[in-house]
């Protein structure tokens, strides 16, 4: 994604954005609403057939069996505190990203390290 479609388009800027958005004020989270840090992941699959893989997590009121807990919606769709609504999805399966792919830990709404992933190994950058 570039950078002008990530200004556009994402409303994550501070850890509180990231903790309504995602909903990570679910039942026995270890997630603080006072927290300052979070870490963002941009990936590319490594090997194309991974996507067989990835699942949409569908209740059974939408033909699913999908049947976690809220903030789990089962409609496919995450609905963050914020009034955001975010596409959801899940593997049981271990997906193996590609060289290239970035970490990004951001503090108070800055990235403050960038890693990228090469041969098998997180590389700060």
């Amino acid at each position: 994604m570039d950078k002008t479609m990530k200004e556009k388009s994402l409303i994550i800027k501070k850890y509180k954005d990231m903790f309504e958005t995602f909903r990570l004020d679910y039942e026995g989270t270890p997630f603080s609403v006072d927290g300052n840090t979070h870490w963002e992941l941009e990936f590319n699959l490594k090997n194309e057939g991974d996507l067989k893989n990835i699942k949409t997590p569908y209740g059974k009121e939408f033909g699913g069996t999908e049947t976690a807990p809220k903030p789990c919606s089962r409609n496919g769709f995450l609905w963050g505190e914020n009034n955001t609504t975010v596409p959801e999805w899940k593997s049981e399966e271990l997906l193996e990203i590609d060289d290239g792919s970035l970490l990004n830990k951001v503090v108070d709404g800055k990235v403050v390290e960038r890693y990228r992933f090469e041969s098998g190994k997180w590389v700060k950058i």
